[in-house]
Formats: structure tokens, sequence, C-alpha cells
């Protein structure tokens, strides 16, 4: 009865399991796909900072290379989908290492020639991590997860836990009703949707970062942990912005290439970043999406400025 669902897009078998349990994942998909083939068999893997907590200190890439070998290989090619939730929005700061997770993900999925599905933080729990409080609390975590090119994202959570108190409400509250963090919800689905044609007609290719000419300690502890940034990427030849900025690169086959700029910075600072992006003198023009809508702009003497808000990413394509 569920497949027949509109709706309807796989089964959430496991939310972060351990060491001890892909053992019996191996064994649970062989029979899942005998009994539901075409149907995709999600496995929602726990975060870097689960070490110390489910994962021994020290073994987060042989908790990722154990479930490669045992369970994610062996997915349905046509479903291969990597899934974990990492949760950047801790009290008072963004989560140091969250790009680095990002970039471990990342390349296990290339690596398998997968799609990887992220979880967004849609509220805040166990004193560690915030509740959001605004639109661009969720956007951030959109754009940054485009920028790594991201196939898919899920809201955790959508109903709010029974467990959960007053002030870290879910989408939904505990009687199915909308809560404040529905419209914030709303609003980045809606963005998400306005982007996915022509993002999805791109393939991922790297991150470049780039630290603000506003921020005088030259320090992002993001970019200190990552270890797989670029510097440029095809036309694209130099990043500058006032605040810290990332920008992920893409291509399709035609060569056409196109570029996601996301304000990095942490949305409780409330900055605006202007970020500078320098092309190849060929480059005339851009088609520039702000907001989810497209917009020609002119790339002058070679250079594309873009004045991006709290949260706020632009999609460029030269």
């Amino acid at each position: 009865y569920i497949k027949t669902q509109s709706k309807f897009k796989g089964f959430l078998i496991w939310d972060e399991p351990e060491f001890k349990d892909f053992d019996y994942l191996a064994k649970d998909y062989q029979k899942f796909v005998k009994d539901y083939p075409d149907t995709p068999y999600f496995v929602n893997l726990l975060p870097l900072y689960a070490e110390g907590q489910q994962i021994p200190d020290g073994q987060y890439k042989r908790y990722l290379q154990e479930y490669n070998d045992k369970v994610f290989s062996k997915f349905d090619d046509k479903h291969k989908i990597l899934m974990c939730d990492v949760y950047p929005l801790m009290s008072g700061e963004l989560y140091s290492k969250w790009l680095y997770n990002l970039e471990l993900l990342r390349t296990m999925a290339d690596k398998e020639n997968g799609d990887l599905y992220l979880y967004l933080q849609s509220q805040g729990f166990l004193g560690r991590w915030r509740q959001p409080t605004s639109k661009a609390d969720l956007t951030l975590q959109l754009y940054v997860y485009l920028a790594y090119g991201v196939k898919g994202v899920a809201h955790y959570p959508y109903r709010t836990p029974e467990s959960s108190p007053a002030a870290n409400p879910g989408v939904i509250d505990k009687d199915d009703e909308p809560t404040y963090m529905y419209e914030f919800a709303k609003h980045m689905n809606k963005l998400a949707h306005k982007l996915d044609g022509p993002y999805f007609s791109f393939d991922w290719q790297g991150v470049i970062s780039c630290i603000g000419s506003q921020n005088f300690d030259k320090y992002n502890a993001n970019f200190d942990f990552a270890e797989n940034m670029i510097e440029e990427y095809g036309v694209l030849k130099e990043v500058k912005s006032t605040k810290d900025a990332i920008v992920g690169c893409f291509e399709r086959e035609d060569g056409y290439q196109a570029f996601m700029a996301v304000n990095f910075t942490d949305t409780l600072a409330q900055e605006r970043n202007t970020i500078t992006l320098t092309f190849k003198k060929s480059c005339k023009k851009a088609i520039v999406y702000l907001e989810g809508e497209p917009k020609e702009m002119d790339i002058e003497d070679g250079q594309l400025k873009l004045t991006l808000k709290t949260g706020e990413g632009a999609f460029v394509i030269p």
C-alpha cells in the first residue's frame, strides 16, 4: 500500500547505526532488494561529532569505510544514496568540522558514484545545538549543502519529538499543528525547488574557500580543518569576499560551468557579504539565481560582484 502513494520515496531503514549494526544491515539489504526491487534503502549515518559517544575517538574514517565496504557499495546503482545528519548550528557558533565532515561524505559518495543526501537541523536540542530562529538558519544549511553537490535534503525533525521542550519546536508541534518553523521550512523548500532545474543539470567538481577581507583574524576553523579545498576551477580564476565565503564548482557535459557562492558566516552575526568572482576575460555575462530567481548580469572586466544577505547563496552560470 505504501508504495502506491505518490509521495513515497523509499524506506528509512536505520537511523544512526553503529559499527555493530553493519553486518545486520548488509544481510537485511540482500533480503530487502528481493522484496522491494527499484526501491531506495535509506540508512542515515552518524556525524563526525559522534566520536567518543557512539564511535570510538579517531575512528570516524573507519566507520565510513566499514559501512561502505559492507553496505553502501552493495546498493543498486540506481539508488546508491549516502545519507547522514551533521547539524551545524551549535550554541554560539557553527560546528567547526562541518565542512570536513561534508568532505568525507562527498569523497565516499563519489568513490561509489552515489548521491549524497543530508538532514537539515530544524530544531535545537540537548542544550548544545541552538534553536533556529530565522529563515536564514535553514537557508544557510541548504546553500552549503548545494555547494557540496548534495542531491537531497530532509528536515530533522518534522514533527516535534515528545521529549522536546516547548522552546525547541520542530516544523509541526506534538499535536501536528504548524509552528513558526513551518514557515521557515516552507521558504527554504521553495528555494530548493526553484533551483532544482538548473542545479541538477551540473555535476559537482569541488569547493573553494575564501577568508573575508574583514576577517581580521584571517582564520576560519571550518576552512582550517578542511582538506580538499581547491583554489580555482575552469573559468573562475579567483574569489574574494568581505566576509568568509565558499564557492561550489560544477560542470556539465557540454562544458558549461556553474558556481554556488555562499555567504559562509554564522547567521547569529547577521552579516552581509560582498563576494567578487573573477572569471576569464571571455566571460561577459552570467545568469545568476538569487532567491531562486534567474537574472542576467554583466561581468565587467572579468568580475562579477554579488552582495549576499546572511544565510544566502547565489547560483552563477557564466
